[in-house]
């Protein structure tokens, strides 16, 4: 009589194999993390890979074995981590975010160059405005080191450069340029706002020093006029 035995644990190979196929997606996940940082979109990111990675070696263990189940592991974690690769975008901007709000500021820190100053030199914005007439409904502030400024811009459709006019005697002695931007009037998220434009989530929104006489062919250029100064940005 055939004695019952019960069943042992697995074979140490098995649990070798087990155990990579756990680490691949984890790892496949934190190294993401560690190179981009930890923002909203790479933990859903990471919790993605984890996710397939994990059901993906289980699928194909049974039919391929611990193996072929690593192997497929392996080339799906590497697929998935692939979408976090920085592509070189054919714009200068990775990140954007909506102006909707009197009270949303945004800073940045201009560089200078007192050696290579602009003839006529400006700050550029690049920006698009959602407008529902023709009129918008609400202004461009700006504070720097100068001064408080509202800006009337004559918004057209789509991506565009904004071009502040700066006086000369802005950049004199100086090396780095503070800049706080918002808007003043009556914006609103339903339909009148300013999408602006950043290089890195989180980071400084995209501005220049530029020559205001000189434009980008790729994007069009709009030149703002601005109103008498006041010592505080308006609302």
């Amino acid at each position: 009589m055939a004695a019952l035995t019960a069943p042992g644990r697995p074979a140490p190979a098995a649990r070798a194999w087990l155990v990579a196929g756990l680490a691949v997606p984890v790892l496949g996940a934190l190294a993401p993390l560690a190179v981009r940082g930890g923002g909203a979109g790479h933990v859903s990111l990471a919790v993605l890979i984890v996710l397939v990675g994990v059901c993906l070696w289980a699928g194909a263990f049974s039919l391929l074995g611990g193996r072929g189940a690593l192997l497929a592991t392996v080339v799906g974690v590497a697929a998935l981590t692939m979408i976090a690769l920085p592509v070189t975008p054919s714009v200068p901007f990775r990140w954007r975010q909506a102006l909707y709000r009197t009270d949303q500021t945004l800073q940045a820190r201009v560089p200078v160059d007192p050696r290579r100053l602009p003839a006529a030199p400006a700050l550029r914005v690049l920006a698009e405005p959602h407008l529902t007439s023709a009129q918008p409904a609400f202004l461009l502030a700006t504070e720097t080191p100068a001064g408080a400024t509202r800006w009337e811009c004559p918004f057209a459709a789509g991506r565009q450069w904004l071009v502040l006019p700066l006086a000369p005697s802005a950049l004199v002695g100086v090396t780095e340029l503070p800049v706080a931007l918002r808007l003043a009037g009556q914006p609103n998220r339903d339909g009148d706002y300013l999408m602006v434009y950043s290089r890195a989530e989180g980071g400084n929104f995209l501005v220049e020093l530029a020559d205001a006489t000189t434009g980008d062919t790729a994007t069009p250029s709009i030149t703002c006029q601005a109103q008498p100064p006041t010592g505080a940005l308006p609302v």
